[in-house]
């Protein structure tokens, strides 16, 4: 194709760009009629200027599909984009970020549609239950989106584009009441582009949520939801412009509640707890700081607060043995990881610190030697450990009968080897399916192919094989027994894991409460059991 025919392409699309919201349908059928002619069905592209034209032609046609609910419209849209991100002309990092971002808003905007087909007439309930089937169905059209849209704000430079990508990754792990990640992920919307009011708003109405669920924690949650809103308020343009003026009204429509409890925390003495505060990785139900409800340091404090004993038998049940024994593990990975990261800073991990007894070689690989960065690898593999034991754990509290030994994390939510459907002794409780499928969509996230996957293989490595962390990487190869890291990447490993095992201990809470709350058979005798904390 000339570049004339392309240019003309070209303004065209911009031009429809702006008429998108006027007339949606309009739009999706001229752009169809163009690229079609132009490009054919389905397109062939020979250069990186077609390549480039056709992505924004897509990102029309999805914008426009996506308003109007037209199907067809989105999967010729995704047929494009997939096109494009498969042609291998995409070597700028700004189109290959807005080709994932267009493609991964098709599939999100398709499986949306399925699901709102699926849940007509239906009571709550059973919406909920049509929810978490539909989504392991879509399992890997939305696993794919998640990476896409991970990888599309990884690619881009510009603030508004990067807030844009990470707000829709909060919206898709939200949808799948993953509301801990998402939360985590709309904030990174907003620290890339603090005037994203679609982001502030989204984070609101998830807060709403979490404090209508009983998460609120002395009033912070509350301020924590007026922040968002405000900022949502003072950024309504900006809604409009990246998710439409429905998305506007709703935040105009919502009220402040009026909390005056601070927000963020200011800066303490201890250097451990600024690290956890700025890291988000307090066991607490407010999502910021680690909470002001002890003074004693001991802050922690999430956890089931009580359990209905149908068997009134007079000792403790072990659920609440277990989840000492996983809060424990888990506090204990994330201080060696701030304090591998303590020295690291230190060190620069160029040299070894005072506090190192060891001699090592110098293997002339600009290897980072010592406790330090072992404290590092150990961090990373014991928060991934977690995972393994909050499926045992849900295993024994539900009484499914799986062989403690033979359950694992990735696998135990499923009914399937190929995990296309949620495991029915789970999803038969009440109310328990939207806290199975964060988990069992966490869990797809970790295998190949998934947001998480880098942590796991790295996890998989520090067990099985040797890691070397180093702080460059030219000329150095990984083998089937020595798994070669940059020190940057490790700690970003350590961190992701760390994240990942907090979500899942707050959300087996979340599914053990839930669970505790509706057992029980009318007439059946009921003992609530609750326990004091340790002391």
């Amino acid at each position: 194709m000339d570049e004339h025919d392309l240019s003309q392409i070209e303004s065209l699309t911009m031009f429809l760009s702006d008429k998108v919201d006027e007339d949606p349908e309009k739009a999706a059928g001229i752009i169809t009629a163009i690229v079609g002619q132009a490009f054919g069905e389905p397109p062939v592209l020979t250069s990186f200027t077609e390549a480039a034209v056709l992505t924004n032609a897509g990102s029309v046609l999805i914008n426009s599909g996506a308003r109007t609910g037209n199907g067809k419209d989105l999967a010729t849209g995704e047929m494009w984009m997939q096109a494009v991100v498969d042609s291998g002309f995409l070597n700028d990092e700004e189109r290959e970020s807005a080709a994932l971002y267009n493609l991964a808003n098709s599939r999100l905007a398709l499986t949306d549609i399925a699901y709102s087909e699926a849940l007509a007439g239906k009571d709550y309930e059973e919406r909920i239950r049509a929810v978490a089937k539909h989504r392991i169905s879509d399992k890997d059209r939305l696993r794919r989106a998640r990476v896409e849209l991970t990888r599309a704000a990884a690619l881009t430079a510009h603030p508004r584009q990067k807030g844009m990508r990470l707000c829709n990754l909060a919206n898709a792990l939200d949808h799948s009441g993953r509301w801990v990640e998402a939360y985590d992920a709309y904030v990174r919307a907003l620290d890339a582009d603090r005037e994203n009011g679609a982001a502030a708003g989204n984070a609101a109405v998830l807060i709403e949520r979490a404090i209508a669920n009983g998460w609120d924690f002395d009033g912070h949650l509350c301020s924590l939801y007026d922040h968002y809103l405000r900022l949502a308020k003072a950024n309504r343009a900006v809604t409009v412009a990246v998710a439409g003026e429905r998305a506007a009204a709703k935040y105009d429509a919502m009220e402040m509640l009026g909390s005056d409890e601070p927000v963020f925390e200011p800066p303490h003495e201890d250097e451990y707890r600024d690290w956890v505060t700025r890291h988000r990785l307090a066991l607490i139900a407010a999502l910021e700081g680690t909470g002001r409800q002890s003074g004693d340091g001991r802050w922690d404090a999430i956890g089931l607060t009580s359990v209905t004993d149908v068997r009134s038998s007079s000792m403790a049940p072990r659920i609440f043995s277990i989840l000492n024994v996983l809060k424990g593990d888990f506090l204990v990975a994330r201080r060696l990881a701030f304090e591998a990261e303590k020295v690291l800073d230190e060190t620069g991990g160029w040299h070894l610190h005072d506090s190192d007894t060891g001699t090592y070689t110098d293997t002339l690989q600009y290897e980072v030697h010592g406790e330090a960065v072992s404290k590092l690898v150990l961090a990373h593999r014991a928060a991934l450990d977690v995972l393994d034991k909050t499926a045992v754990a849900v295993n024994d509290h539900l009484e499914v009968g799986d062989d403690p030994t033979k359950v694992w994390f990735r696998k135990f939510w499923f009914e399937d080897r190929q995990c296309t459907r949620l495991r029915e002794a789970l999803v038969a409780h009440d109310g328990l399916s939207t806290a199975v499928l964060s988990l069992a969509e966490l869990a797809l996230d970790m295998a190949r192919g998934g947001m998480y996957e880098h942590a796991q293989d790295v996890r998989n490595a520090g067990t099985h094989r040797f890691i070397t962390v180093h702080q460059g990487m030219s000329d150095i190869e990984s083998n089937l027994t020595m798994q070669a890291i940059t020190l940057p990447g490790m700690r970003e490993a350590c961190h992701q894991s760390l994240a990942v095992a907090r979500a899942a201990f707050i959300y087996l809470v979340a599914l053990l409460a839930v669970h505790e709350s509706r057992r029980g058979q009318p007439g059946e005798a009921i003992v609530p059991i609750v326990l004091p904390d340790a002391i």
